[in-house]
Order: structure tokens, then sequence, then C-alpha cells
């Protein structure tokens, strides 16, 4: 049986797929360093306490860090 490296999916994923997914995930950390998290910290903690459902809390979160 070959090994993954040796396969036609297992080759795909090493060469493209993992690192496509490291540079997303230093795109997301990037992104996450400019904001500022106790800003969006405070938000989400009303927001949870107020009650509001899930979607609702979702969308005031997205206005917060859209801005």
């Amino acid at each position: 049986m070959p090994e993954l490296h040796e396969t036609l999916m297992g080759r795909k994923l090493i060469e493209y797929t993992l690192p496509e997914i490291a540079r997303q995930l230093e795109r997301i950390a990037d992104s996450l360093e400019s904001k500022q998290p106790d800003q969006l910290k405070s938000a989400f903690t009303s927001f949870v306490n107020s009650g509001a459902d899930d979607s609702q809390i979702v969308k005031q979160l997205k206005k917060i860090w859209e801005k």
C-alpha cells in the first residue's frame, strides 16, 4: 500500500491544501492582531448577558468587527 505522500490526493494535500490552510491562518492571526480584543470581549459579554439569541449576537459582533 502506498504512503500518503505517494498518492495523488496525499500529494495534493501536502503541496497545496496544507500550505493554503497555513496562509489563511496567518491572515486570520494578522487580522486579529489589528483588532481591539477588549472591545470585542466586552461587547460579547454584554450581548450574551442580554439574553439575545445567537444570530443577534453574531450580527452585533460582526458590526463591531467590521469597523
